[in-house]
């Protein structure tokens, strides 16, 4: 079963997750620290498990591919200085040897160097990722991803990546939320990466939650939480007066469902996509 990631090791990380964070109404879920963590992410995030981890990596890889002259000018405006261009290379994709190979070239070639390493990268499964996947990503889902990130002067992994190319969305899409945290080491380097998810029910604002933030454990109904593919909201399944199994049966049949929430008159919720498929551990 997916866990919070506060419940797996509360004291620390709690001071990695800015209090504004909870404010938005999110909060960092466990996603496993394999190498695919950026990946386990995107997947829990849009189908509720880390099973179609590979399937978001291979699909990254392509989009950086096919598109990447967009990249790389999407990139390459930032700069002004050769020095800024190589030591953002250094800091989020290539290596020492890399940037010194490069150390004279132009800022556009120093950028087409670094999104050339990371489409490479993004093919070998269970390796780091870096900031241009991220790019490719959000061009791929075609929606921005909003990175967190506490570590001081790490301005890079603090940032909104958007879909690089001429994409024009018919209406400004919400971002998906992930935040860089320490798995290893003293805390100096971030090295995983977490979802972001939801931790109030939109039944709450009717008086309808029956789970309040705070009074949940790991095993609780707070990890059975869907989405309506209609309105885009967030609920617990036993505010909806369905079970999780049941919102998987309806999602996967792509069937609107009726729902009676507690203490209220029965709608229309819409298709649900589940936050979390439960898994035997």
């Amino acid at each position: 079963m997916l866990s919070i990631l506060g419940k797996l090791n509360e004291d620390r990380f709690s001071s990695y997750v800015d209090q504004s964070i909870y404010e938005l109404g999110l909060e960092p879920i466990y996603s496993s620290g394999d190498g695919n963590c950026f990946y386990n992410s995107l997947s829990i995030l849009m189908s509720g498990h880390e099973s179609d981890s590979e399937f978001f990596r291979l699909d990254a890889a392509m989009y950086g591919l096919a598109h990447h002259d967009h990249i790389v000018d999407a990139n390459a405006w930032y700069f002004t200085d050769r020095g800024d261009a190589l030591q953002q290379a250094a800091s989020v994709s290539l290596s020492p040897n890399e940037v010194q190979e490069i150390k004279d070239k132009s800022i556009q070639e120093i950028v087409a160097k670094s999104v050339q390493s990371q489409v490479f990268n993004a093919l070998k499964n269970f390796t780091d990722i870096e900031l241009l996947q991220v790019t490719s990503a959000a061009g791929f889902l075609k929606k921005p991803i909003q990175q967190h990130c506490e570590l001081s002067g790490a301005v890079w992994y603090h940032t909104k990546q958007s879909p690089p190319c001429c994409f024009q969305p018919d209406r400004e899409e919400a971002p998906f939320y992930i935040i860089w945290l320490p798995l290893t080491g003293q805390g100096n380097t971030f090295n995983h990466i977490c979802p972001l998810l939801p931790w109030k029910c939109v039944a709450l604002d009717a008086f309808l939650c029956v789970f309040w933030r705070g009074y949940n454990t790991q095993y609780s109904s707070r990890n059975e939480m869907v989405q309506c593919l209609t309105c885009f909201e967030w609920y617990h399944c036993v505010c909806l007066g369905i079970s999780l199994e049941e919102a998987n049966e309806f999602h996967d049949s792509g069937l609107w469902l009726h729902v009676a929430p507690p203490i209220s008159e029965p709608r229309h919720i819409g298709v649900l996509k589940p936050r979390h498929q439960q898994q035997n551990s």
